[in-house]
């Protein structure tokens, strides 16, 4: 950080005199949201500042292998994420960021939240994920999550309770959540491919959501928004399965475009080795809509 006084800065962007010289000190590593606002004050990356910062380097990387998490789970990248935690903790303690022990039990939370999704224990998922946001919303309830501001970590903790209250059953909810994330990442979003990974990942999803609610033009319009986010950022990722779900939304509102959608979402699939699932396409497209692909 630069040497303006801490008064001027404080009145700048709400971050009291006190975080900020803790932070100067190294005697704290800022949250998230903290280092947004602080960028904009400082018209620095200050992201890059705490990736490169020989202390807060564990912290950064295990955002990342956070946010990996949610777009690419598996056990094995669960356990080494868990081994990886153990290694924050101790650097925390030596650091004597006692004060952090909140945003430990945040990131306790949250593995433990990915890890009951995923395993489809998505009422269990969902209450640790909401304990885990009150530990610095002491008052938060998803019956009013509107009135709360929330870190991006704790923006990823809505988003896996957004999915599993689709699993359940509560489109309404998991919609409302899904939005709010994808307007939290689309406000910082930039070339990191987690953001956005984690971007697509929330308009298929809502694209889903909606095809479940009969609300076809909505599916259609995520899943579009999805393709677009694929398309610039030249990713592949999730892309076939958002063309299926335009293809599926196209047919239900009598689009002959369908075809087109299923087919290029087929021949991408067989084009990156994935023949079981597009297999697996064709066989649904052809159960539930007599479509021969």
């Amino acid at each position: 950080l630069d040497k303006r006084a801490h008064y001027n800065v404080s009145q700048i962007t709400g971050v009291n005199e006190d975080t900020l010289y803790k932070i100067e000190t190294a005697k704290t590593i800022p949250r998230y949201d903290t280092l947004e606002i602080l960028s904009s004050a400082y018209n620095l990356d200050l992201l890059n500042v705490l990736a490169q910062n020989r202390i807060s380097q564990p912290v950064y990387n295990f955002y990342k292998m956070l946010d990996e998490l949610i777009y690419n789970y598996d056990t094995k990248r669960l356990a080494n994420i868990r081994n990886e935690f153990v290694n924050i903790k101790k650097n925390f303690m030596h650091q004597n960021l006692y004060h952090s022990l909140d945003l430990i039990e945040q990131y306790e939370s949250f593995l433990l939240g990915i890890e009951y999704y995923n395993t489809h224990l998505f009422h269990e998922s969902i209450s640790v994920l909401t304990s885990g946001i009150q530990k610095r919303n002491r008052l938060f309830k998803l019956s009013c999550w509107q009135n709360f501001k929330y870190s991006l970590l704790e923006v990823r903790m809505l988003l896996l309770i957004a999915l599993s209250h689709s699993e359940i059953g509560n489109l309404d909810l998991s919609n409302d959540l899904l939005k709010f994330c994808s307007s939290s990442l689309l406000s910082t979003i930039d070339s990191d491919f987690s953001d956005v990974y984690i971007l697509i990942k929330i308009y298929y999803n809502l694209s889903y959501n909606s095809h479940l609610s009969d609300q076809n033009e909505s599916a259609l319009k995520y899943a579009n928004s999805g393709i677009e986010i694929c398309h610039k950022f030249n990713t592949n990722y999730c892309l076939s399965y958002l063309l299926m779900r335009k293809g599926v939304a196209e047919f239900l509102l009598g689009d002959s475009a369908f075809i087109i959608s299923f087919k290029t979402g087929i021949l991408l699939l067989e084009l990156f080795d994935d023949q079981d699932i597009a297999d697996t396409f064709r066989k649904i497209i052809k159960e539930k809509y007599d479509i021969n692909l």
